[in-house]
């Protein structure tokens, strides 16, 4: 999965699972810091792949739902990778640091997560 990792977002996604599941398991700090690395970038390459909103879009979001019937099969499997990679980073937060910052940090990552499943 490593060599396609830069260019598909399965890839990618998968190859972030998989050091995400070693640093849940090991609990080993330079697991959690790869797994971490990983996971950003997967974010980033879900992100490549996402529709791209004006700012009159965005603003709207806040005001009423999304209209998913508009994305394109690939928009609409890059909002749910993208989803996936920010509740795996935002679980591995609370492994990372243990302070009440991370905690909140985290906290807000899963909220915005849940909003992108809704």
């Amino acid at each position: 999965m490593t060599p396609y990792s830069n260019v598909s977002m399965y890839h990618s996604l998968g190859h972030s699972v998989f050091l995400y599941l070693e640093a849940m398991l090991t609990f080993e700090q330079q697991s959690i810091i790869n797994a971490s690395k990983a996971l950003k970038h997967s974010l980033a390459v879900c992100n490549r792949y996402r529709k791209k909103n004006t700012l009159g879009e965005s603003i709207g979001k806040m005001v009423k739902k999304t209209n998913f019937d508009q994305y394109t099969e690939e928009e609409a499997h890059a909002e749910l990778c993208h989803a996936e990679c920010l509740l795996l980073k935002s679980m591995l937060t609370f492994m990372e640091d243990e302070t009440l910052s991370s905690f909140i940090k985290a906290g807000l990552k899963i909220r915005s997560c849940y909003n992108s499943y809704k």
